[in-house]
């Protein structure tokens, strides 16, 4: 755990918005899969942000949320089932190339 992340899970009052890496250190995940809870509307940001913005989620909202045991197992399933997506991915591409060196 960083300084920064320290500090910041042991404010004394969070603040009311917070960005994606803040949001991931609430949740205890990474920042890479906040916009996969995002895509899965697990999550929804704040406004009418693009992608290529920076994005604020609702403190309040998140760790409501992240009190529940079954929106937890939701969010832990998109995160596997992401990951599982683009491993599986990486190792078509990878066969693909791989067959095409032996033949």
């Amino acid at each position: 755990m960083s300084n920064e992340q320290f500090q910041f899970l042991n404010l004394r009052h969070l603040p009311v918005r917070s960005n994606r890496i803040q949001t991931a250190w609430l949740l205890n995940c990474q920042e890479h899969d906040i916009p996969v809870l995002v895509r899965q509307r697990l999550i929804t940001p704040l406004g009418n942000a693009r992608r290529n913005r920076k994005q604020f989620f609702e403190t309040k909202a998140i760790l409501t949320a992240a009190e529940d045991r079954r929106w937890l197992c939701k969010m832990t399933d998109a995160i596997s089932e992401a990951w599982k997506l683009r491993n599986s991915d990486d190792e078509e591409s990878d066969g693909g190339e791989g067959a095409k060196l032996a033949a």
